[in-house]
């Protein structure tokens, strides 16, 4: 959050990254997993719209098509494998084992109605998240073409918004970004103070429960 607000109004980075989280903390503390619930809503449709129905092609019309990418690219970045082995089975093992305890995950798990619905859902973010992952990395291809002299590689998203879009798509596309963002860090912070307030407070009391509430 704090990049995308840096580059795209120049404010410093530590003003974008405490207006960024001032927000999720406001809004996380005020509603708890029911605020993170309905902005979830609102923020998986504004960053699936904004990234994959209006980003992407136009990154893909300014680079040219798709052929034109391929073009200007080196073969190894369309390989899956081409990070090697090495770094594949690293990314598994993190994220693999990482997300299956994942707190922030499983807060949004146990909050379905019924079991078939959280399978049925798990199913689904699945699969969205394999076509996620590709249109975000289409993206970052589409960005080192049209920006090769970037300086920062952690910029490119924000960079080539502000450069391939118009005033008003690029408000758009902005907003989806911060969705994506936000969702992340408010299941965060909730995941936090979560095992904050029932697991590592109990601890250090003794075994009283804390009078925090979540």
């Amino acid at each position: 959050i704090g990049t995308v607000l840096e580059v795209l109004f120049d404010l410093p980075f530590w003003i974008s990254v405490l207006l960024g989280g001032g927000v999720v903390v406001v809004y996380s503390t005020i509603g708890g997993m029911w605020s993170l619930t309905l902005t979830d809503i609102v923020q998986f449709v504004i960053k699936t719209v904004g990234l994959m129905f209006v980003l992407l092609p136009i990154c893909l019309y300014r680079v040219g098509g798709w052929d034109e990418l391929v073009s200007k690219l080196p073969a190894s970045n369309f390989s899956f494998t081409s990070i090697g082995w090495d770094t594949i089975i690293t990314y598994f093992m993190i994220y693999f084992f990482g997300i299956l305890i994942g707190q922030d995950i499983w807060q949004r798990v146990f909050t379905a109605k019924t079991a078939k619905v959280a399978k049925y859902a798990g199913t689904f973010a699945g699969f969205y998240c394999i076509l996620y992952g590709l249109t975000c990395a289409l993206i970052g291809m589409a960005a080192h073409v049209l920006i090769p002299d970037l300086d920062n590689v952690n910029n490119a998203f924000a960079a080539i918004v502000k450069v391939s879009l118009p005033d008003g798509i690029r408000g758009l596309v902005i907003a989806a970004a911060l969705a994506a963002m936000m969702s992340t860090a408010s299941a965060g912070l909730l995941a936090a103070s979560t095992v904050l307030t029932e697991d590592l407070l109990p601890k250090l009391r003794g075994g009283k429960q804390s009078s925090l509430n979540i």
